[in-house]
């Protein structure tokens, strides 16, 4: 509650002090939003962002390596760029983009933003990121949105002192509507009040887009994302590019759909890229909607389309570390290549909460993950030439999750964790804990020999086909209708039970039954010693372990009785 009562309190003495700020400029053109972005190299370039309501009279950033105290006269350097506006942005406002170049790597300048006649920012400073092999630290979360936690959320980010920060999409959920341009304002005030270190500088930002920040079902057009677009100085061109942060990192910001699909272009896109950094010692790829979920479905559609486009490139290149989000949990993979476990595939971290309000998650871990919880956060990560280390810290800073187990600090994390997802576990109202089990109580598997999709008509007798039903005998047995026969294919179809399992087990399911036709050829004569039966059986017990429970029936007709009809299925019988 302590961290709640603080988050809401902070929240609104920023909304107050944004407010003021605001007012107390009498012209209107004064500028507001103050953020830093690159278009180019992120040691010799920065980009400055700002925005002015009215019409400014230029663009125009006055810089130094000294502080000048915002005397305009004492800047030995100044940059001039351009203002734009967004059509059908009812405020009119401009927003100013200033590309300072040649700037030397790992230097520190101060600088001021605006227009002489019409007022500037207050001094900020920056620090250019150093082009060897200097140690670099980045705070990277999303799914941010202008809640009372954010504030809170990004003061502890900006306690890390990092060189800048990354964010996996979903920025402000404004979904792109112009009459949602506030929240955008609010998130860009909570981001230029609460992104300063300690020591003053302002952290620069690198953004992959999200679905909250585009209009869903719009797809690729001049007019989608265009706050994405327009707000930010990054990739003009698409919405998938690249960073290099000195010689030990560099970073791949990926669209997970949104308005660019997963592949063949921007896979091939991504292919090239890692290609051409291939003696860049660690390589890291930001995107919003995970491939190895850590709330929804592992089979939901936009995860399988990532890892259909995108894993073999992954494996190819040995991608270090994907930073994934959307799903609002905290997730760290086990090593992941091809999809499936290897000591030395790829880390996959996650899953977004970096504002927006943490989800439920499974007490039971799915075959991929390492661990899961609760939390609200964001990771900080430390990187040299030859090692990287990762922390997640939460809402009351405190550092919850260390990798590798032999960093610094990873055993009093797993403390921490610890009490955390005890203390969520000793939070539920008494009498109201319940669990949530995925799986499937009907399927068919191989041993269903008489309809489903592993058949089709034969050609000759087709007409045979679509006229009889199933084929029952004297004794009950049924068979497929006439003119049914197997497809070439069919194994894709109807596999037996101990693939259905293995699936199950790959989708992240807790249980799985199996129940083909009791009047199906395979179980002829019934008896509990018949062959197919009892391998369904002992593929059931040979599936099931600590996480997963494979369950053997059958599915019980009366298609031979007295005008017999419907079906029952029976789960888990003795015999």
């Amino acid at each position: 509650m302590r961290a709640i009562e603080q988050a809401f309190s902070g929240f609104g003495r920023l909304l107050i002090c944004f407010c003021l700020y605001w007012l107390s400029h009498t012209c209107p053109a004064a500028p507001r939003h103050l953020y830093l972005t690159w278009q180019g190299d992120t040691s010799t370039t920065i980009t400055v962002n700002y925005q002015t309501l009215g019409e400014a009279q230029a663009s125009t950033v006055y810089y130094d390596t000294k502080p000048r105290r915002g005397n305009i006269s004492d800047y030995r350097f100044h940059a001039a760029g351009a203002g734009h506006k967004i059509e059908g942005l009812e405020d009119g406002r401009t927003i100013h983009w200033v590309e300072l170049a040649r700037l030397k790597p790992g230097e520190t300048y101060y600088f001021v933003a605006g227009d002489p006649q019409q007022g500037f920012t207050v001094e900020r400073k920056f620090r250019t990121i150093p082009d060897g092999h200097q140690p670099i630290r980045f705070v990277v979360g999303g799914d941010m949105s202008p809640t009372p936690s954010l504030p809170v959320l990004l003061q502890q980010a900006a306690r890390q002192e990092p060189s800048f920060a990354a964010v996996g999409g979903d920025i402000a959920y404004a979904n792109d509507r112009m009459t949602n341009y506030a929240r955008w304002d609010a998130w860009l005030d909570a981001w230029e009040q609460c992104m300063l270190t300690p020591h003053g500088f302002t952290i620069p930002m690198v953004l992959a887009i999200g679905n909250h920040d585009a209009r869903g079902g719009a797809g690729p057009s001049p007019t989608n994302a265009l706050f994405y677009f327009r707000y930010f100085a990054q990739q003009h061109d698409r919405s998938y590019y690249s960073r290099k942060f000195g010689k030990s990192f560099a970073l791949y910001l990926l669209d997970s759909g949104h308005l660019s699909p997963h592949g063949p272009e921007q896979a091939a896109w991504l292919d090239a890229e890692l290609e051409a950094d291939r003696q860049v010692p660690h390589r890291f790829a930001v995107y919003h909607v995970p491939l190895y979920p850590g709330n929804r479905l592992y089979e939901a559609p936009a995860s399988a389309a990532g890892r259909k486009a995108w894993l073999p490139v992954f494996a190819k290149h040995h991608l270090t570390t994907a930073f994934e989000h959307h799903d609002h949990v905290f997730k760290r993979t086990r090593l992941l290549r091809n999809d499936r476990p290897d000591p030395n595939g790829t880390l996959y971290l996650g899953d977004g909460g970096w504002g927006a309000g943490a989800r439920s998650v499974s007490k039971v871990l799915r075959w991929y993950q390492e661990k899961i919880a609760s939390v609200q956060h964001f990771w900080v990560v430390d990187v040299s030439r030859n090692r990287v280390e990762y922390r997640a810290v939460n809402i009351d800073g405190k550092v919850f999750d260390v990798y590798p187990p032999d960093a610094p600090g990873a055993k009093e994390a797993e403390k921490v964790f610890r009490s955390l997802t005890q203390s969520q576990t000793e939070s539920a109202l008494p009498g109201a804990e319940y669990h949530i089990y995925n799986g499937n109580t009907h399927a068919h598997t191989i041993y269903t020999a008489s309809h489903g999709e592993q058949l089709m008509s034969n050609k000759k007798e087709k007409e045979n086909a679509e006229r009889s039903g199933l084929q029952v005998d004297a004794n009950g047995v049924q068979r497929p209708a006439k003119g049914m026969i197997l497809k070439p294919d069919w194994q894709k179809f109807q596999g037996p039970p101990s693939e259905h399992y293995a699936l199950a087990k790959k989708s992240g399911y807790d249980f799985y039954v199996t129940t083909d036709h009791s009047q199906d050829e395979p179980f002829a004569p019934t008896s509990p010693t018949n062959a197919a039966w009892l391998a369904a059986k002992e593929q059931a017990a040979a599936a099931t372990d600590a996480h997963f429970v494979a369950l053997t029936g059958y599915e019980h007709s009366e298609n031979n009785g007295p005008g017999g009809k419907g079906h029952l299925n029976v789960i888990n019988p003795a015999e």
